[in-house]
């Protein structure tokens, strides 16, 4: 769990998950899809002057945002977990 804090006007809009590569990071957002949860994915860009985000590759490669914002109650989130825990 992570421990992150937010200010009392901010919420958070997405759970991201790391994958080790674009390959389990595809199998995962397919069996979502499948459940009818869709998450976005970071596009590769080929802009050369955006170097000083050292990290952007690994962000396009290997991680999903998770929909977790308001229009989620409860038990949605508790179905979430149930079908994360099983990917």
């Amino acid at each position: 769990f992570l421990n992150i804090k937010f200010h009392v006007n901010e919420i958070p809009m997405f759970f991201f998950l790391s994958f080790r590569n674009s390959k389990e990071r595809n199998l995962a957002k397919n069996k979502l899809i499948k459940k009818n949860i869709y998450c976005p994915i970071f596009w590769e860009t080929k802009n050369k002057n955006l170097h000083k985000f050292v990290n952007s590759n690994f962000f396009t490669k290997n991680l999903l945002a998770v929909p977790i914002d308001h229009r989620y109650n409860l038990t949605n989130m508790k179905m979430l977990a149930e079908i994360l825990n099983k990917i």
